[in-house]
């Protein structure tokens, strides 16, 4: 199958909520020479919901459960307003509930009816995967790779290039004492689908913040046999306001909440804790976060991403958190400061 060219002004990465911004900005200013490229086959980014499948996969001789980036699983609400999930000159639809309610399907239809208030339908390919973005030393455009599900092959030419694929492509996988030899399931909350499944089971949440606490929530709302949850330490005050709303709803229903990290992981299925305290797990969830994933760029010769202050990486090299300042035709949107 033969590769088609095609030469752009401008090529966003991603169809999300960034992705829809900015080239809702485009149209604004009258700049029509642009394309969105989206691997999903509809708008709305990580709110577009995909049912988990996959096989389980081996990472540093662990068997993660079907590790990939879904961070938005089947009961998803959400626990922000409407005014801060939205855009400003565009609202939500009467009649859908707000804060701290809104389903998952209200903000992926949210999304899609924005695209379509402004056309964006035209200006974006999906079902398109971006396998590669680079640009040769004092060259002026960028040369884009992409692979179609159909398998067709696609090479864009651009002069400048947004990214807005997001921060929840990678999960951060924790490393603890024993996982190898630990005989049942581990995962990580974007393999989380349905809380059902859990029945019966004896379950650890490892996290603190607001995923951890929805997740145990969900189960306790089930009929799970214990569900119990730990952290690295008791969030500070200012933290604790933020993210301790759902993680007190869990330990209320009755999770309980270990104030640090498994010392131990035994093969017999047991949990190590704090002061020797050991408890029977049939299921680890690691509700541990996501960290910045660009595998389409060569983000070794761009110095682009550095070690985070607790996990992950960082992106660095940004000026005022969106232009990349080695070189301002390359951009990006979402990006935590």
């Amino acid at each position: 199958m033969s590769t088609m060219r095609v030469n752009k002004h401008i090529i966003i990465v991603g169809a999300g909520a960034s992705g829809l911004a900015m080239a809702r900005e485009l149209r604004n200013h009258n700049i029509e020479d642009f394309i969105m490229l989206e691997r999903k086959n509809n708008f709305g980014g990580l709110w577009n919901y995909e049912s988990t499948t996959g096989e389980d996969i081996p990472i540093d001789g662990i068997t993660w459960d079907q590790v990939g980036a879904k961070p938005v699983y089947d009961k998803l609400t959400t626990n922000l307003s409407q005014k801060m999930m939205g855009f400003h000159d565009f609202p939500y639809e009467e009649g859908i509930p707000d804060v701290p309610l809104m389903p998952r399907t209200a903000v992926t239809n949210y999304f899609i009816q924005f695209a379509k208030h402004h056309q964006l339908d035209e200006y974006t390919k999906f079902n398109t995967i971006v396998q590669k973005c680079e640009k040769d030393d004092g060259a002026d455009n960028w040369y884009v790779s992409t692979l179609s599900k159909d398998g067709r092959k696609t090479e864009y030419l651009c002069k400048y290039l947004v990214v807005c694929n997001g921060h929840h492509s990678q999960p951060i996988l924790p490393k603890l004492n024993g996982m190898q030899n630990f005989p049942n399931r581990i995962m990580h909350s974007c393999s989380f689908d349905r809380s059902e499944e859990f029945n019966g089971k004896n379950i650890l949440v490892i996290g603190g913040s607001v995923s951890a606490g929805d997740l145990a929530v969900l189960m306790l709302r089930e009929k799970p046999n214990k569900v119990f949850m730990c952290r690295r330490k008791k969030p500070d005050t200012m933290f604790r306001k933020i993210t301790m709303g759902s993680v007190n709803a869990a330990i209320k229903r009755g999770a309980k909440m270990y104030n640090s990290m498994p010392l131990t992981l035994k093969s017999n299925g047991h949990v190590i804790f704090e002061k020797g305290v050991e408890e029977q797990i049939d299921v680890i969830i690691c509700a541990t976060g996501y960290s910045y994933k660009f595998d389409f760029l060569n983000v070794h010769k761009l110095d682009l991403l550095e070690d985070g202050e607790f996990y992950g990486y960082n992106v660095k090299h940004l000026y005022e958190g969106i232009f990349y300042s080695k070189d301002p035709s390359l951009s990006f949107l979402g990006i935590h400061k």
